[in-house]
């Protein structure tokens, strides 16, 4: 595991969720995701963040004066690595809201989200005042008793989105040097765009290697790997090791697919180094996970 503390991920809805609480960091190490279409804000209550999406690289501090807040707009899937630091302590909450679930619930703010002229992915920072931190960790480490604390959940998460995503309108896109952030930019080339689709793209159990991904896009090994480390914080086969375990984590929730087809799929022949593996990233056997999931979808559908 990852993350010791008090830390949750809950899925209020489809398209909507939450994640966060108080944690140290036990290693150093990184986290790769790839987002679907849609806005993450988050609020920082204590330490930093270290993260990548869209090409760009930032650093987020937290203030004692006020909540630090920081939120990004995708237009399309993207890749967004985290970076943990070991015995680093962090308080935060994220709110990733998916577009499909913007359009069903808050057309208007899809639309003007899809209309705004900053580029995709761009980082936007501001700050909240009056915010009670323990109400809003009080979210994730208590479940609802009832229908209506469930309700009363629901209905707090909603005004949340609403002030955030209006202070994230007005917000200017963030610049390197802004207190509190830092932040960098890279332009990803052509073929490192290229061999994340090829990745992203491969069929389940194919073996890939560098080498045979920089000889399709006709480049060197070591270019392919600088650029795309430069791009995404990971290397080439870090990004394929996480996309599959990704990929095996999602299998493994929606259930149907034998565990030793699940691992052949992730590229392990040995289902017992599959779970091995998978506990490493997860921090929990494929079983384990299956019923937390379980529980996840549970409580989703109380709020629906």
């Amino acid at each position: 595991m990852q993350l010791n503390g008090d830390w949750h991920f809950i899925k209020l809805a489809p398209g909507l969720d939450i994640h966060g609480g108080v944690s140290v960091e036990t290693r150093d190490d990184r986290f790769v995701v790839e987002l679907p279409p849609g806005i993450s804000l988050t609020l920082l209550f204590e330490g930093s963040l270290d993260f990548a999406i869209g090409g760009q690289f930032c650093e987020l501090r937290a203030c004692e004066d006020a909540v630090q807040c920081c939120g990004f707009f995708l237009n399309s899937p993207d890749v967004l690595t985290r970076q943990l630091h070991r015995n680093r302590r962090i308080s935060k909450l994220t709110l990733f809201i998916t577009s499909d679930w913007l359009a069903q619930h808050c057309p208007q703010l899809l639309g003007e989200l899809q209309s705004d002229s900053a580029r995709h992915g761009a980082l936007r920072q501001f700050r909240l005042e009056n915010i009670d931190r323990r109400e809003l960790l009080s979210w994730l480490s208590e479940a609802p008793a009832c229908a209506a604390q469930a309700l009363r959940r629901e209905a707090r998460v909603l005004e949340l989105i609403a002030t955030l995503s209006d202070a994230y309108s007005q917000a200017a896109q963030a610049r390197s040097g802004e207190a509190n952030m830092v932040t960098r930019q890279v332009q990803i080339p052509a073929p490192v765009l290229r061999c994340k689709e090829a990745i992203d793209n491969c069929p389940p159990g194919e073996i890939l290697t560098l080498s045979s991904l920089a000889g399709k896009l006709y480049t060197s090994a070591s270019t392919l790997q600088r650029h795309f480390k430069n791009a995404y914080g990971v290397t080439v086969m870090e990004y394929v090791r996480h996309k599959r375990m990704a990929d095996a984590g999602l299998a493994i929730a929606r259930g149907g697919l034998p565990l030793d087809h699940v691992a052949e799929r992730a590229g392990y022949r040995h289902t017992e180094n599959f779970i091995t593996a998978f506990r490493r990233h997860y921090g929990s056997t494929p079983a384990q996970f299956r019923r937390q999931h379980q529980r996840r979808v549970a409580g989703a559908a109380g709020l629906q």
